[in-house]
Order: structure tokens, then C-alpha cells, then sequence
């Protein structure tokens, strides 16, 4: 489902003419799906299901002389929030029968690694864009509690593509 990522990224160039280098950004960005989910009265329906992380990844390039780039390699995610048609906690019941609340954030491993690959154009002004594909490995459903509260253990990944506009300053020093 469309979202938004926003950040800073640093570009360290090595060689003669810079083509290759090492780029590490620092983003907030948001991921979700629609997911199919069973309400209080047991009624189905579809609910948006967003997640929020703060992500680095630390990507190599390489750079044509004319300013296209491609880009391959790992990220790390800290997850910042979890939410549910907007809602970030939900009534249950828990082992002991007894009613309480709970956070979406808990249900979701606080952390996610994955891969990403890209490409992009980067203007000699400094002005640019650029495409990420980035899959994630790591189980992010939480099964902690899964038995404890009577759920079951799902398999979830992020996977998400993102569109950036950039400005680099000082490309050309």
C-alpha cells in the first residue's frame, strides 16, 4: 500500500572518477498491507495494517559517467510503531481469561534485516532520483504469544518499493 519514507543519506565516492561508492542513509519509513483479519463479532474483513521503522541501509554503488547508478545491498529496520485501521492497541483476552489491552507493536519483532537493490539518476547539480526494491528476510510476525493468546503463528515479510527524490550537496566539490 502506498506510504512515505524521509531521511538523510551520505554518499562516500572511491576511485579517480568516484564511480564506485558507499552509500548510507538514515529513514523513517513507513510499510503496510490490507490484511484480512476477524473483528469482535466474528465478522471478516479487510483492515490496513501499518508498520513504522527507522532504517539504515548501507548500499554500494556504481555510477555511470553519465549519472546513472545501481545500487545492491543490506538494510536494518527498528520498528517505531504498529497500528490497525489507525488503532494501536486492541482489547483480548489473555491465558488467565482475563480481559486486557494490548499493543499492535507487540504482536511485530522489533527489528527487520533484509536486501535491498536499486537504481537511480543523479544529475551533476546534485538533483536526483532513484528506485529501491527491498525484501525483507526476517520473520517479522512475532509468535511469542501466539499460543498464550490463542493466535496462530503467521509467516509475514516486508517487501516494499520506494521512489526517492534526492539533493546532494556539494556532488560536484
Amino acid at each position: 500500500k502506498p506510504s512515505l519514507h524521509l531521511g538523510g543519506t551520505m554518499n562516500i565516492g572511491f576511485g579517480r572518477n568516484g564511480n564506485f561508492s558507499l552509500s548510507t542513509d538514515l529513514l523513517y519509513s513507513r510499510k503496510g498491507a490490507k490484511v484480512y483479519d476477524i473483528d469482535d463479532n466474528g465478522d471478516e474483513q479487510w483492515v490496513n495494517a501499518n508498520l513504522s521503522y527507522i532504517e539504515l541501509p548501507i548500499v554500494p554503488r556504481y555510477r555511470l559517467n553519465f549519472g546513472l547508478y545501481f545500487e545492491t545491498g543490506p538494510y536494518l529496520g527498528f520498528l517505531m510503531g504498529a497500528s490497525r485501521d489507525g488503532e494501536t492497541e486492541y482489547d483480548t483476552i489473555d491465558s488467565n481469561g482475563d480481559e486486557t489491552t494490548r499493543k499492535h507493536k507487540e504482536d511485530v519483532k522489533g527489528m527487520d534485516f533484509g536486501w535491498v537493490v536499486g537504481l537511480g539518476y543523479i544529475h551533476e547539480s546534485g538533483i536526483g532520483v532513484g528506485y529501491r526494491n527491498a525484501i525483507g528476510f526476517m520473520n517479522i510476525d512475532d509468535p511469542e504469544d501466539a499460543d498464550a493468546y490463542g493466535d496462530e503463528t503467521y509467516f509475514a515479510f516486508n517487501r516494499c518499493h520506494q521512489i526517492s527524490f534526492v539533493y546532494y550537496m556539494g556532488w560536484n566539490d
